[in-house]
């Protein structure tokens, strides 16, 4: 059911989903030719900024225009529309991260008249985009099934008022200390990328079981 489903939003959303990518691939050649290989790099975390709205962004689109409440009255389960956009957002991720590394050596190899070929990005890479992900689809999308567009927005201004007005009312005495542990936390996350797969699995289960309670509790 699953590969039905993606089957469907790669026919009926393909404007959504190739966009950005034509966009990644268009700075990727102009980069290339201007013979900055060390800004191929900083293209993976220029595309890992659209790749966790692309689920939220057919979504919302199929909202709006009421196919969602169409797909539902076929036989297809809730649970698989939430796990569908899960795994949209780990392939779409994936595709953007080959697109950048097999893109890139073909452009560095075209303009240094040699193979070459992108260096890997490593932890330190690898931590950014993980982060995006959480921030940016796995925390909003249970918001976003639950109340659409307004539920997104929601999310984003919940994100932005709650540290501060935290940090208005919490003593500094106390922030500290948790910030500090907090910034301890993230390098010794990033120095144990096992640990850091771990978490970001543990995070984007949350979030889908999460999305899921929020769906299934909902009326169309």
């Amino acid at each position: 059911m699953l590969l039905d489903l993606l089957k469907r939003d790669l026919r009926l959303h393909w404007d959504v989903m190739t966009l950005p990518y034509l966009v990644l691939a268009l700075l990727m050649g102009a980069i290339g030719i201007a013979n900055e290989s060390a800004g191929m790099l900083g293209l993976v975390f220029i595309g890992s900024l659209f790749v966790p709205f692309l689920p939220m962004a057919i979504h919302l689109r199929e909202t709006s225009q009421g196919t969602l409440v169409d797909v539902l009255s076929l036989p297809v389960s809730r649970t698989a529309l939430v796990s569908l956009r899960y795994l949209e957002v780990l392939l779409f991720t994936a595709a953007m991260i080959a697109l950048v590394y097999l893109g890139s050596s073909l452009v560095l190899s075209l303009t240094a008249h040699k193979f070459m070929t992108l260096q890997s990005m490593g932890r330190e890479g690898a931590a950014p985009i993980a982060l995006l992900v959480l921030f940016c689809f796995a925390y909003p999308m249970p918001f976003t099934f639950r109340w659409d567009g307004k539920g997104l927005v929601a999310a984003i201004v919940l994100l932005l008022t709650v540290p501060t007005v935290v940090g208005m009312l919490v003593p500094q005495k106390v922030m500290e200390p948790i910030a500090l542990a907090t910034f301890q936390v993230i390098l010794h996350l990033l120095t144990h990328p096992g640990e850091l797969l771990l978490v970001f699995l543990g995070l984007m289960l949350v979030s889908y079981l999460v999305s899921l309670r929020a769906f299934l509790g909902r009326d169309f």
